[in-house]
């Protein structure tokens, strides 16, 4: 049975490396995942069988006015020209949502998506996630579509310059990462 939970700081470790694995080496440091467990503004979930974790996903939220600093430089103005932002809105986040390999394709992302948009509901009016298309597939568009996201755009390369600021290596491309994403958003009214 999968049991889904906030992470605890002593679990650092182990869902940073899940994130490694997933996102690639330096792409989410330890630090910063250690800023999010301890951070009334964000929330790092995860899922394990047993006491392994075998899934795991970050999110967080801010005043619209701060989204650029969530952003890749060079995607800022972009992702923000879709979406409809009204003065005072705050706006959640899905920074990644992860599972081991082995554990895929039996609603554990999902699970995590979806306790993600119950902490985020009563703090934020707009939700989004930047999901990445492998192979020319994008593997969450279904299950977010489902969960009553919308695509609002396809943005190509869209972390290739983030990774050459912040040398880290995709796993699927390695550096620079030439990964298109799909921007969807969720209206949380």
């Amino acid at each position: 049975m999968v049991n889904a939970s906030p992470a605890k700081p002593q679990e650092l470790t182990e869902v940073h490396n899940l994130f490694e694995i997933a996102l690639g080496k330096d792409y989410i440091t330890k630090e910063s995942l250690l800023v999010e467990i301890l951070s009334k503004n964000s929330q790092i979930f995860v899922a394990k069988e047993g006491n392994i974790i075998i899934g795991a996903a970050n999110c967080s939220y801010f005043k619209h006015t701060e989204l650029a600093s969530h952003l890749p430089s060079e995607m800022s103005d972009l992702v923000q020209q879709y979406l409809d932002l009204k003065p005072r809105e705050y706006v959640g986040k899905i920074d990644g949502v992860v599972v081991t390999p082995d554990k895929q394709k039996r609603g554990i992302g999902r699970q995590l998506v979806q306790m993600e948009i119950e902490w985020l509901t009563p703090r934020v009016q707009k939700l989004i996630i930047m999901a990445r298309i492998k192979e020319e597939t994008c593997p969450a568009e279904s299950m977010l579509i489902d969960m009553g996201f919308i695509e609002l755009a396809t943005v190509e390369n869209f972390w290739k310059q983030d990774s050459l600021e912040k040398k880290y290596n995709c796993p699927v491309c390695k550096n620079p990462c030439r990964c298109s994403a799909k921007l969807f958003q969720r209206d949380m009214l």
